[in-house]
């Protein structure tokens, strides 16, 4: 039976301990709008820069980050877990956690509040002492909260310089969330995809699941789909999520450049949504793309992960867009190609696991209380739209 996690919003504890950490920070309220609007620049128009720019050990760019960033980091987290254990309810049994380039923990912090309450091992990694610091003080927070009612296992910090992936034990989940975008490409190395496949393809071991998360713009995610393709063509690795079959994407091969990524609804803490008003960010919608992927070594896929696979699975990739003949439709990924759903079923979602049923039709196999609200005027035939923010760039 598949574990039903809880909302994409941080729980209270957590947040007040957040709250506590940017309030040791005194700034105006012009200041962080302008640490803020600083932070965007860096993940957008300047992403060139990051991989040379430790801006979490920047005390105003720190604090702007955790206003904003961290909490919809751990909704990012938290929905890429959603859509994994849909399909793979074996990674609430994963017991040792590894988050790679885990800045102040958002990732590693949304497993232990999403998944069941389990004694796990957390590890970690970044280069940022600052930002692990904080990491710690968070959950030495918690474990002083009486309103925690978890296993907070044990927590460790390491500094590391990315790209150097530390091997992984068996039944591992690693977690690189909002980091390969960060990574540039070293021509020593081959094409980025191929470096970074051939050395997560040494570092990680059977049994363990991989969990990439994306910032929703079309450059990160087209990187995110070639690592994609670069890690199936090599033996021992298997899809999870998004994808609901083992061959290349083919979003890759359309011209006009569409990209696999998801919305969802949530409800930021008032401190965050202060922060985003600041610069004019009022929608509660958020975007992410995200891959999953489960190392098996030189076996096939595991029987859990048979199990809920199937040629008759899609997913919708698109938002509800108008047909020629002015009926709804979407963009529906299946069986390794992109093919258009003229008669989905109601309602109907970007994110949707789909399963075709006799007759060709399609219902939707998993509901979540966090889709986004349907859009007033349908996007039109073949367009797929990117964030409607800069406040979904990272």
């Amino acid at each position: 039976m598949a574990y039903h996690l809880p909302s994409l919003n941080p729980p209270d504890p957590l947040m007040r301990m957040l709250r506590d950490e940017v309030e040791t920070t005194k700034v105006s309220r012009n200041a962080q709008a302008r640490a803020l609007e600083d932070l965007f620049k860096l993940f957008t128009q300047q992403r060139s820069t990051i991989a040379r720019n430790d801006y979490l050990s920047v005390p105003r760019y720190r604090n702007a980050y955790l206003r904003y960033h961290f909490p919809l980091n751990f909704a990012r987290a938290a929905y890429a877990l959603q859509k994994v254990a849909e399909v793979y309810p074996r990674i609430t049994e994963l017991d040792q956690v590894i988050d790679l380039g885990a800045g102040p923990g958002s990732a590693a912090l949304a497993t232990l509040f999403s998944l069941p309450s389990k004694k796990r091992n957390y590890v970690l990694y970044d280069r940022s002492r600052a930002a692990l610091g904080v990491a710690r003080r968070l959950v030495d927070g918690c474990r002083a909260d009486a309103g925690v009612k978890r296993d907070l296992g044990s927590f460790q910090t390491r500094r590391l310089q990315l790209p150097t992936i530390p091997t992984s034990s068996e039944g591992t989940l690693l977690w690189i969330a909002m980091v390969y975008n960060e990574l540039g490409s070293n021509r020593r190395d081959g094409p980025k995809a191929e470096a970074f496949a051939e050395r997560l393809t040494r570092s990680t071991r059977p049994g363990s699941v991989v969990l990439l998360v994306e910032p929703a713009l079309r450059g990160p995610t087209i990187e995110l789909m070639r690592l994609h393709d670069a890690l199936i063509a090599r033996p021992g690795w298997r899809v999870l999520a998004p994808c609901t079959h083992e061959a290349p994407c083919p979003l890759l091969e359309i011209r006009s450049k569409p990209w696999c990524h998801f919305h969802f609804r949530w409800r930021p803490p008032e401190f965050t949504r202060h922060a985003a008003e600041s610069l004019g960010l009022k929608s509660p919608q958020a975007s992410l793309a995200f891959l999953a992927l489960e190392r098996t070594g030189a076996q096939s896929l595991s029987d859990d992960a048979k199990a809920k696979r199937s040629p008759r699975r899609a997913r919708v990739i698109s938002d509800k867009m108008t047909s020629s003949t002015g009926k709804p439709m979407f963009y529906i990924c299946a069986e390794g190609a992109r093919n258009q759903l003229k008669s989905p079923p109601q309602p109907c979602w970007r994110g949707d696991l789909l399963e075709q049923a006799q007759g060709g039709t399609y219902r939707r196999l998993a509901q979540d209380g966090n889709r986004p609200r349907e859009r007033r005027k349908p996007t039109t035939k073949g367009q797929n739209q990117g964030d409607q923010s800069q406040g979904d760039a990272s």
